[in-house]
């Protein structure tokens, strides 16, 4: 799945999904390496369901993430995380809580 967006200056949002589900797991389902990359997280936040999913080689958090407005949420994403200015991973969560579908975004032009 691909969606295109053009700005009036020529610009262009691109998004690209498989539209594959990915299962969301919570910070203890994570191996103890990644736990270490999470180490952002309080004690108390471990034990709440944090609904991170890998993504191109990444763990991403939802709950960490920002929530999706403007264009991205006019496409029916409802969160994303940058890379960089110009590109990251839009998802949105599917299967009551269980799964997100994810893709990456580019800004070109």
């Amino acid at each position: 799945m691909r969606q295109v967006k053009t700005y009036q200056d020529g610009q262009e949002l691109v998004i690209t999904s498989n539209g594959r589900s990915r299962h969301l797991i919570t910070w203890n389902e994570l191996a103890p390496k990644h736990q270490a990359d999470k180490d952002y997280l309080d004690d108390d936040e471990k034990d709440t369901p944090r609904f991170i999913f890998a993504y191109g080689g990444g763990l991403y958090d939802v709950l960490g993430s920002t929530v999706a407005v403007g264009e991205f949420a006019e496409l029916g994403w409802q969160g994303y995380e940058a890379w960089g200015l110009w590109g990251g991973v839009v998802f949105k969560v599917v299967d009551h809580g269980d799964s997100a579908i994810v893709g990456a975004y580019l800004t070109r032009g």
